[in-house]
């Protein structure tokens, strides 16, 4: 149910974030609405309603000329700064080859969720990448940089590495945002 877990994920959090005094520092705030957020999920086992809600979630907040990311999961954050790509997230897997499929934390999994949090300065000209494991496990860093660097529409770059990510033979999910 993951791709349920994701859409109330993505739906509360965005409801919640903006709800939030603005005197919270963005990643305060993060971690109250992602905290809630977990709890929701979970309870709904409780509930019998479902089986298991568990989701990676890798936000990104710009404010001002900071960024901040709140990541869980095997999702994937990139900066492309000056025509090189740099990731700027970890991926919560198993560190073994077969297991590498195999979150070791997601929103939902567990009774407390442990949110990896990177802010930085954001400059013009920046762009970042979300990926999930669908588009990034069968595109090298390459491939997406090349992708990056041809299309200036970002729906456009997005839709285009979600394409060439199933052609690759991803049998995955794929979203990619630009």
């Amino acid at each position: 149910h993951g791709d349920r877990a994701a859409q109330y994920a993505v739906r509360g959090v965005l409801n919640d974030y903006y709800a939030t005094p603005d005197t919270w520092a963005p990643p305060i705030a993060l971690d109250r609405v992602i905290t809630a957020q977990n709890r929701w999920l979970r309870s709904q086992r409780s509930n019998g309603s479902d089986t298991s809600l568990a989701t990676t979630l890798s936000l990104l907040v710009l404010n001002g000329s900071r960024y901040c990311i709140a990541h869980v999961g095997d999702t994937r954050v990139y900066r492309l700064r000056d025509k090189r790509l740099e990731l700027l997230t970890t991926d919560h897997v198993w560190n073994h080859p077969q297991m590498s499929h195999v979150l070791t934390r997601a929103l939902g999994l567990d009774h407390s969720v442990a949110v990896d949090y990177v802010e930085g300065d954001w400059q013009a000209g920046d762009s970042f990448l979300l990926v999930c494991d669908g588009v990034w496990a069968s595109l090298p860093e390459g491939e997406l940089l090349k992708t990056l660097l041809l299309f200036d529409d970002p729906a456009v770059c997005a839709r285009k590495l979600c394409e060439q990510a199933l052609e690759a033979g991803s049998e995955d999910n794929v979203s990619a945002l630009v």
